[in-house]
């Protein structure tokens, strides 16, 4: 029984760490290449070249901040600069924030 248990533990842990490593953050600054309102898809042109383009899922629980003030993906224009904080989930780079800055009219 002892060792059934410890098994069981064993097994559990395994699957706090994959599952810790699955959502690792990660962040991305660069320009909005394309906004996709229906699918909620932002494509972003980093300039790294390594990774020179990200596609990011931005979800109902995505954080949009224009300014510091909430936003709505609609607000996102092709053209701006953007941070990106995001997280790889099931194959997927699910944003958690994106926030971006636009010029303020005198």
């Amino acid at each position: 029984m002892k060792t059934f248990l410890f098994l069981i533990l064993t097994a559990l842990c395994a699957v706090g760490e994959v599952h810790a490593m699955s959502t690792r953050q990660h962040g991305a600054r660069g320009v909005v290449a394309s906004v996709d309102t229906q699918r909620g898809i932002v494509t972003i042109t980093t300039g790294d070249k390594d990774a020179p383009t990200e596609f990011v899922v931005v979800e109902k629980r995505t954080r949009l901040r224009r300014n510091g003030a909430p936003a709505a993906l609609d607000n996102l224009t092709v053209g701006q600069t953007i941070q990106v904080h995001y997280a790889q989930e099931t194959g997927k780079s699910v944003a958690y924030e994106i926030s971006w800055k636009t010029a303020k009219v005198p």
